[in-house]
């Protein structure tokens, strides 16, 4: 049967291809998005609202790495020419086929692929289709605020992703969660746990070590 469950979560070792494996469903989840004509009309939603893909890291430098690999598929394959404008270090802008038919190319994109920092001021009030949150088990909070803490990233982007559902109700809002494993505590651990409940139904849990994923890392390094 088809798997329904919207959010993912990968609790994977270091050096373990996380990154990878995450630009790669990214970019097959834009294609998705682009071979919709107005992507907005189909989760009815304003025809120029924007729709965003947002990495977010512990920073900016560490976000923006996840970024380059999915926008690094997007510019190697031909398909995604007539709809992306050339990057900048932070942000991607591409264009549905409506945006391209009604401003022309390029004019006036309505879909962004961002790199964002920890903060969870800074990720309210945008409409997400993807929320990607890269070493979720590392977001902490300080002593003079709790913006950039795990639970508050979290609960930021759960709004963001709510209204992307099909015309039949499923859910294609996605929060990806990814990280090599920390403290038995936090949200990352939280959600470890909540995915091998028997009634869980909306977040599919992937949990391996770094040999099972990377074979070219050598069994001496390993050790």
């Amino acid at each position: 049967p088809k798997d329904t469950r919207p959010n993912l979560l990968l609790n994977i070792g270091r050096r373990g291809t996380k990154s990878s494996t995450i630009a790669v469903l990214t970019a097959f989840e834009t294609y998705k998005l682009l071979k919709k004509y107005c992507p907005q009309n189909y989760y009815r939603i304003m025809p120029d609202q924007e729709i965003r893909i947002t990495c977010v890291a512990t920073n900016q430098e560490q976000a923006c790495e996840v970024f380059r690999m999915i926008t690094g598929h997007l510019e190697r394959s031909d398909y995604f020419t007539k709809f992306r404008n050339k990057p900048t270090l932070n942000y991607m802008q591409l264009s549905t086929l409506r945006d391209i038919e009604q401003y022309g190319p390029g004019q006036r994109p309505s879909i962004r692929i961002v790199a964002a920092p920890c903060s969870g001021r800074g990720l309210r009030g945008h409409n997400n289709i993807i929320a990607i949150l890269d070493e979720l088990a590392y977001f902490f909070e300080t002593e003079s605020s709790v913006d950039r803490s795990d639970d508050n990233i979290y609960e930021s982007v759960i709004p963001s992703v709510a209204k992307f559902n099909s015309p039949e109700g499923e859910p294609h809002g996605r929060i990806m969660s990814i990280s090599s494993p920390a403290a038995r505590s936090g949200k990352f651990f939280d959600l470890y746990q909540r995915s091998m409940e028997k009634d869980c139904n909306d977040l599919l849990m992937i949990s391996a070590p770094t040999w099972e994923v990377d074979y070219t890392l050598s069994p001496k390094f390993l050790r």
